[in-house]
């Protein structure tokens, strides 16, 4: 009877959003609003509130797809955002190994990298001829002896003669081979002559083509190398990867015996990179040390960062640095509270009037589904609720090829009218009526049973 009791509680206690996914553990909930077209790649930034309410590592973060009164878990990769510059092409050094001219007149060209070259991205056929068109064929070795086919035929071309379009680039896929061969296919061979004219068709599907008539010439294929090119981002604008996140300094002391300033902020979980402490003073320097509460200890701290921070105005010469790092990682430090110490020596103390934090912006992305709504659900409490292992070998694949994401944005953060706690807690103390049932069927229990008994005792006595 203990049993049947306690399953029968267990299924008061747990609320579902329609069929599948449970969403009562978590607080709080907020729209994502977007085009949902599937088989898409979706994202959308997380706000401030979210690092505020969510447990370390995002163990308490779910993103939900709720349609025809059944919701599941959408599976996500959350990553802090990169600004990349431009794509700029770098020459490999690199030497020709051998050059054969075959009887049907194709160019064979074997090249090897350098050991340390990178990984070569694009081949460039340098040649100064116009009016050709070209196949040519690349394969790849790790030791100059057993090949494998990168690019099976790629065409290159100059129709200079009759308009400015020319493409001598080969691109490759991704390698780490140092050797390289290269068929240029009819070097001598009996090249067509575009002698027609060139007709214009501005439209957007034909663009431009090329009417051509068959004139035999022969003519050699003449090139003045090949060039191996790897690809190389330069560094983006970091402000547009960054955002500034609230802190709030909470308390600001000195200590008399230590000769420095102990100030405490509170962060509320936000992924910080770097603090930036506000002051109107001038003409100083300070060494300072960042801490962090030791978990599990009261009033304990632990200095993760040690630095200075200093400002000088002098006539007409002015310096500063009142920055203090917190974290290298782009991911940032996630930290309820932080403290900072200003050691002072025998100087006075310099009045910190506020402090700024910054971090990266963290984009949740994720595969897009078709239809249905979605809603980001997080604030958990519950230390069973566990970090999620999803499958996003799709989403890094759609990632790393750099396609183009669906924008999301969210909406107003709400309470979650199925969390737990807000419609039973599970604390028996607190549910005394349901306490009251439990102890009135042990007590009727007890009594059927002792009456049972009586019976039998009775029956017993009579025979």
């Amino acid at each position: 009877m203990k049993y049947l009791i306690c399953f029968f509680v267990g299924l008061l206690m747990v609320p579902a959003n329609g069929a599948g996914t449970v969403t009562g553990p978590f607080r709080y909930t907020q729209s994502v609003t977007g085009e949902l077209r599937g088989k898409s790649l979706g994202s959308v930034s997380l706000e401030p509130e979210v690092f505020r309410e969510t447990q370390t590592h995002f163990r308490d973060l779910r993103l939900i797809h709720e349609q025809d009164g059944i919701a599941v878990e959408v599976p996500y990769l959350l990553v802090p955002r990169e600004v990349k510059g431009p794509v700029r092409a770098q020459r490999i050094p690199a030497t020709v190994e051998q050059f054969d001219q075959q009887e049907d007149g194709s160019l064979v060209v074997v090249i090897k990298l350098e050991k340390e070259a990178r990984a070569a991205a694009e081949v460039r056929v340098e040649s100064e001829l116009r009016d050709f068109e070209k196949n040519v064929r690349i394969e790849g070795s790790i030791d100059g002896e057993s090949w494998e086919e990168l690019v099976g035929g790629a065409l290159i071309f100059d129709y200079a003669r009759f308009i400015d379009f020319r493409r001598t680039t080969v691109k490759l896929p991704e390698n780490m081979y140092r050797w390289f061969r290269v068929r240029i296919e009819g070097a001598t061979d009996r090249q067509l002559s575009l002698t027609s004219t060139l007709r214009r068709q501005v439209s957007e599907s034909s663009g431009v083509t090329v009417e051509r008539s068959q004139t035999e010439t022969k003519r050699p294929f003449r090139i003045e190398g090949l060039g191996f090119f790897t690809l190389t981002e330069e560094k983006g604008d970091e402000e547009k990867s960054l955002r500034t996140y609230p802190v709030e300094l909470t308390e600001s002391r000195e200590n008399e015996e230590r000769k420095q300033s102990e100030i405490l902020l509170k962060t509320d979980g936000a992924p910080l990179i770097d603090l930036v402490l506000e002051t109107g003073e001038t003409n100083f320097r300070r060494e300072v040390e960042l801490q962090v509460p030791v978990e599990g200890e009261k009033d304990a701290w632990r200095t993760i960062r040690k630095s200075e921070i200093f400002r000088y105005e002098i006539d007409d010469f002015k310096e500063e640095q009142l920055l203090v790092a917190v974290s290298e990682s782009a991911d940032g430090l996630r930290s309820r509270q932080l403290r900072l110490l200003v050691h002072r020596g025998d100087n006075r103390p310099v009045k910190i009037s506020g402090v700024r934090g910054e971090g990266r912006i963290h984009d949740l992305f994720f595969m897009s589904p078709a239809g249905g709504a979605l809603k980001l659900f997080y604030g958990a409490a519950d230390e069973s609720v566990e970090k999620p292992a999803y499958d996003v070998a799709a989403i890094r694949i759609g990632m790393r090829r750099k396609m183009a994401s669906l924008p999301f944005e969210t909406g107003e953060v709400l309470e979650n009218p199925d969390y737990l706690e807000a419609k039973m807690p599970v604390q028996w103390s607190e549910q005394r009526w349901i306490l009251w049932i439990v102890v009135a069927l042990i007590v009727a229990g007890l009594t059927w049973i002792l009456m049972s008994s009586a019976r039998l005792v009775e029956k017993a006595n009579v025979e």
